[in-house]
């Protein structure tokens, strides 16, 4: 999938003992992402995959910023940014790859965006 969607395809080195380097959190639950971040290793990736559910109780500084966490929210199916009728696989990636915005530190979101990756 990397592959479609033109990104890299390296992969992470591998974490410390007792500490995660990836986890795929679907619960959207406030009190199991926080838990998720303490459980990666330094410079992790965290994946929101599930509709967030309420507000967060840590602080993005110390538990995210200065341990270089990633967190990648996983936007939605764009079934409406499909043409009607289409369901293939193809459609779905094309429609991906254009929806995808790529940023910069600083830059504004544009209003509507549905999927967009900040580099830094």
């Amino acid at each position: 999938m990397r592959q479609l969607l033109g990104l890299a395809s390296e992969m992470p080195e591998r974490p410390p003992a007792g500490r995660l380097g990836t986890i795929i959190d679907t619960t959207g639950d406030p009190d199991a992402i926080s838990d998720a971040t303490r459980d990666l290793a330094d410079l992790g990736t965290l994946v929101l995959a599930g509709e967030a559910h309420g507000g967060f109780a840590f602080d993005f500084y110390p538990d995210v910023h200065v341990r270089g966490l990633r967190m990648v929210g996983i936007a939605p199916p764009l079934h409406d940014g499909l043409p009607p009728g289409s369901g293939r696989e193809g459609d779905l990636v094309r429609a991906v790859r254009e929806a995808q915005l790529s940023l910069r530190e600083n830059d504004v979101i544009p209003e509507g965006a549905l999927l967009y990756r900040v580099a830094s």
